[in-house]
């Protein structure tokens, strides 16, 4: 079998992934054919075409920071919700002490992010402009900002006021985010929780969701439900593919990027598509399937 001379890199100046021939020195934006098709499956590996559409989330959120946040709800009840970064913080658990406990899966959310609407600009961007701006070098921890989890959900009473970011993540943010920690600056575990919700696992890094509770029966067609699921999820972040399930009612989205699918998994629980839906949100099993395994190696090795 002739070895496969094309590697995935990616841009230090766009952090959008490129392909390079480690023979000849050529590189290129497009998946060369010689790597074969991507595994179109529940993998959290196997890039394909490099982001063609990364540019489009650019240009939104720089449209978004033209303006500031909006504060989405007027009053949340502090006995529900707990404030961002208080308290001391269960592993475990994957919560805050304190925070609310909601097992209510079977109930629609109460509220939902429309960044056409919600995103803007908080008092965590301004900070980063001045930051750049002034060129400072102070320790990178204490100056990390990260995304808002209530914004992500759709009930930040604080708008611009906010010290986290009101938008969802680019590729700098990705690039920025410690491998330890989620987007929204909460801590992740070793493994993945059993039944697969929570924060996540750093050993394991996951940028495909497990999307159950899909009202299959209520879309004319199977293109109609795919086509669904394309629109509500790519409004968080780029979408490599989406595998539905059909027999199942449930899908496989999958992001470019692992912040996007953070984001998207806090955004998109127990939300609906076009019909009414009760969405379950959580992050996919490993796939199985040899050609992932193998395009989770190569990605590694990468």
């Amino acid at each position: 079998t002739k070895e496969n001379t094309w590697k995935e890199a990616i841009d230090p100046n766009t952090y959008q992934m490129y392909y390079y021939n480690t023979v000849t020195g050529v590189s290129q934006w497009e998946r060369p054919i010689e790597m074969g098709a991507t595994p179109l499956a529940t993998g959290w590996f196997g890039r394909g075409q490099s982001g063609a559409t990364a540019q489009v989330y650019v240009d939104l959120n720089t449209k978004y920071l033209s303006r500031p946040a909006r504060k989405q709800k007027d009053f949340v009840d502090p006995s529900k919700y707990h404030m961002e970064g208080a308290q001391e913080y269960n592993i475990w658990y994957g919560r805050y002490i304190g925070d609310y406990e909601d097992n209510k899966s079977k109930e629609a959310a109460a509220d939902r992010c429309v960044l056409i609407k919600d995103a803007g600009k908080t008092t965590a961007d301004k900070a980063s402009m001045n930051k750049t701006t002034n060129n400072q070098t102070t320790n990178k921890k204490k100056t990390r900002h990260y995304f808002c989890l209530h914004f992500a959900r759709g009930m930040c009473a604080k708008g611009s006021n906010c010290i986290f970011y009101h938008r969802i993540p680019l590729p700098i943010d990705d690039a920025n985010t410690d491998e330890l920690y989620d987007c929204f600056g909460r801590q992740r575990h070793n493994k993945h929780r059993d039944d697969m919700s929570g924060v996540g696992s750093f050993m394991k890094p996951c940028r495909t969701l497990f999307v159950g509770g899909l009202n299959k029966h209520k879309y004319n067609t199977p293109k109609e439900l795919e086509d669904a699921v394309w629109k509500h999820f790519a409004e968080w972040g780029e979408l490599e593919n989406v595998n539905v399930v059909h027999r199942l009612s449930i899908a496989f989205p999958r992001y470019r990027l692992r912040t996007s699918a953070e984001f998207a998994k806090e955004a998109m629980d127990r939300q609906a598509l076009d019909q009414g839906e009760i969405l379950s949100v959580r992050w996919a099993h490993d796939d199985p399937n040899p050609v992932a395994q193998e395009a989770i190696d190569k990605a590694n090795k990468d």
